[in-house]
């Protein structure tokens, strides 16, 4: 009996010696992986992961690991900035599981990896907003326990892939806003689907699937795609099916192509709507409004070319598929090419306040050719510019102008202020343009539909036009784009294609409103480039990564102070005997803190600031100013903290009404205008340092100081015993 007593216990401890190094092992591949995902996808450059490399694995940002197992189960990808390809090791964390968040990773690009099929514990996929175009499907089969598979807006292309409709446990399938073109047939006998997200797509077709089993909830979205009557006539069924709550078709994108033709005189036209389905109802319409036709074909007997210019189109319905309506694409009659130029012109005039242009008095008379401004190619006769900067434009940019279909060189839209709105997408249709502005606009937002053909543009310039939102990444994304001006706008987000853009030589987005931008330590940048970033809202954590920039030997310039001021204006009364509590939070990792009360005086060499007990001298204008040894040359400033003591203010500024800053930041001059007489001006820098003093005895302030180096100023305006000091920037 102890024989056979020893014998088990060596057994025992001989397998419990195995397990526990197989545990160790299999953490210790889980954090292999992990190191292979850091140095392998821009780890380095990802934002709130200081951790990572550092310490027991379990303590690394965004990773959990299973305390009982010691395995990691999870990672949040999706907070990453993921570059390059996914290491191969990834496919050994066997023990991944719950939702899997792969966001916002344009860099990541080629083919989906099998590899992440290993996962086979994971319960939602999703890979939104990357770069992949194909999916390697080896392996999915294997996901028994995925119940959600999401691309969307991701550019994957081809044919979906039809394995994911034949998982046992999948509920949701989102394939939206992508490339795919083909559904496969294992759509049509899938079971248990509550949510299928097709839509945005260039399906032309789609099978029947009124025999889909749909649980219940079930959403199903096919709209955006390039689907007719004949798809959604047997179709439109499921939305009376009981598990259905919502089946949604419309709209569907135009059918065809814009075409242009040049028919003779008193010759036959027809005009053709091919489009499947068993209940259509025609209309033609001649330019916007007007019904010329109720058939398939719309026909004129004998072209006339001053009744019969313009353009037309179908709008198709269908009796069978409510609230659908299928636009047939434009089909454009002209005389000839420069007729078709002429009266996209006239158009121009007639809608966009030509009679009040100034200096265009040929416009309408005689051949265009004539008329101010505009340039005719020798060769073709086409109008190949027009000069738009010089014409007061109000209302909606005419559509017709899209038919100018030679315009290139520079297009100037400046000084519009009453063109807003939306930026119109009609003016993408030209392709040979090389460099467009539309400066000191009232647009407000641009319609990007066809921007990624401008495949000639090499500048793109929105300078004082309040566009607001994320720049257009497509904008990064063009072959010859060298010049991206979006400065002093309303610009506040950042695409993740900048990281494409691989030749600026100018990138100014200084003037908007980004309280943050990426690390564009990586980038390609062209010769002589120049880099603008100031006046924004950014702080230090997100300058430090980017001061590299500097060094790069294709830079001339980089741009980046002045910044806003953080926080807000505040007014705090105190007693005597209270306790004074400032404190301001400015990102960085090697930030130096000054507080200054009044117009020199520091106070505080920390971020924050305190008295326990004030007094009368306490009282006072504070404000914080933040510096950084890693990003040289900028002040940032905290707005002021005004402070009275038992109602005192500590600054007797009563004599002083309303005091204004012509212009700040400043130029060459500095102008002050102020309800009441100034004696005494004293400018300081932000070291204290007294670099101008001039007696004025005026209300009105005009100093030269374009000597001056750019930053920040401290200036005090003095009457009698009395003073005001007052904040102002200094650009180049």
């Amino acid at each position: 009996m102890k024989l056979l007593y020893k014998f088990v216990m060596v057994a025992f401890l001989a397998t419990v010696t195995a397990s526990t190094t197989l545990v160790a092992q299999s953490l210790e591949t889980d954090s292999l992986a992990l190191v292979d995902l850091y140095n392998e996808c821009g780890g380095a450059d990802w934002s709130g992961f200081d951790t990572w490399l550092n310490g027991p694995i379990n303590t690394w940002e965004a990773v959990t690991v299973d305390s009982a197992m010691q395995r990691v189960t999870h990672v949040g990808f999706k907070n990453m900035d993921l570059v390059g390809a996914l290491p191969e090791s990834l496919g050994n964390m066997s023990e991944m599981s719950g939702k899997i968040e792969i966001h916002d990773d344009v860099g990541l690009t080629g083919e989906l990896p099998s590899f992440l099929w290993k996962w086979t514990k994971m319960e939602r996929f999703q890979v939104k907003r990357s770069g992949y175009t194909s999916i390697d499907t080896e392996g999915v089969e294997n996901l028994v326990n995925l119940t959600e598979f999401n691309t969307e807006k991701t550019p994957i292309e081809g044919m979906i892939p039809g394995v994911f409709f034949t998982l046992p446990a999948m509920v949701k399938l989102y394939f939206h806003d992508s490339e795919f073109d083909a559904v496969p047939e294992e759509l049509a006998s899938s079971t248990g689907l509550d949510r299928l997200y097709l839509n945005g797509n260039h399906l032309t077709e789609i099978p029947d699937l009124s025999g889909v089993a749909w649980a219940s909830g079930a959403k199903v979205r096919v709209h955006n795609n390039y689907l007719t009557f004949e798809d959604l006539e047997g179709n439109v069924v499921i939305e009376a099916d009981a598990n259905v709550e919502e089946f949604r078709y419309s709209p569907q994108a135009p059918i065809g192509i814009e075409e242009y033709s040049y028919p003779e005189a008193g010759t036959p036209v027809a005009l053709m709507a091919e489009i499947g389905g068993t209940a259509n109802v025609y209309t033609w319409i001649r330019g916007v409004d007007e019904v010329v036709g109720d058939a398939s074909t719309y026909e004129i007997d004998a072209f006339d070319a001053d009744a019969h210019s313009g353009n037309y189109f179908a709008v198709v319905q269908n009796t069978l598929v409510p609230g659908l309506d299928i636009t047939v694409a434009n089909q454009k009659l002209f005389a000839s090419e420069q007729a078709q130029d002429s009266l996209a012109l006239v158009a121009l005039y007639n809608q966009n306040n030509g009679e009040n242009w100034v200096g265009f008095d040929t416009w309408l008379n005689g051949p265009i050719s004539t008329w101010e401004q505009v340039t005719i190619d020798s060769a073709s006769q086409r109008v190949s510019n027009v000069v738009f900067k010089d014409m007061d434009l109000t209302g909606s940019l005419a559509p017709e102008l899209a038919d100018i279909t030679e315009m290139g060189g520079k297009i100037e839209f400046r000084n519009d202020s009453l063109l807003t709105g939306e930026l119109p997408s009609f003016l993408w249709k030209w392709t040979n343009v090389e460099r467009f502005q539309v400066k000191f606009s009232g647009y407000t937002s641009i319609d990007t539909d066809g921007l990624e053909n401008m495949v000639n543009l090499t500048e793109f310039n929105t300078e004082g036009t309040p566009i607001d939102g994320m720049i257009p990444g497509v904008l990064f994304t063009l072959p010859n784009i060298e010049k991206l001006y979006f400065h002093d706008c309303e610009f506040d987000q950042f695409p993740p294609e900048l990281a494409q853009a691989t030749k600026l030589d100018r990138l100014y987005i200084n003037g908007d409103n980004f309280t943050e931008i990426p690390d564009m330590s990586g980038m390609t940048w062209g010769s002589g480039a120049k880099i603008r970033l100031h006046e924004n809202f950014l702080t230090f954590e997100d300058l430090e990564p980017n001061v590299v920039i500097e060094a790069d030997t294709n830079v001339a310039e980089l741009r980046y102070s002045p910044q806003a001021n953080v926080g807000m204006e505040t007014s705090l009364d105190l007693a005597p005997g209270d306790t004074l509590s400032l404190a301001v939070e400015v990102g960085g990792s090697a930030n130096i803190y000054s507080w200054i009360k009044g117009a020199d005086e520091v106070v505080g060499e920390e971020a924050s600031y305190q008295v326990d007990s004030v007094g009368a001298d306490d009282a006072g204008d504070y404000m914080l100013l933040v510096q950084s040894s890693l990003v040289p040359g900028l002040d940032i400033f905290s707005e002021l903290y005004t402070v009275t003591i038992g109602g005192a203010t500590g600054i007797d500024e009563q004599y002083f009404g309303d005091i204004r800053v012509l212009g700040n930041p400043v130029g060459d001059d500095l102008r002050i205008e102020a309800d009441e007489m100034i004696e005494r001006i004293n400018i300081y820098n932000v070291g204290g340092q007294e670099i101008h003093q001039e007696l004025v005895q005026s209300k009105y302030i005009s100093i030269p100081v374009g000597h001056f180096s750019p930053g920040i100023y401290f200036v005090t305006l003095r009457a009698g015993q009395k003073y005001r000091t007052i904040k102002i920037s200094k650009h180049q």
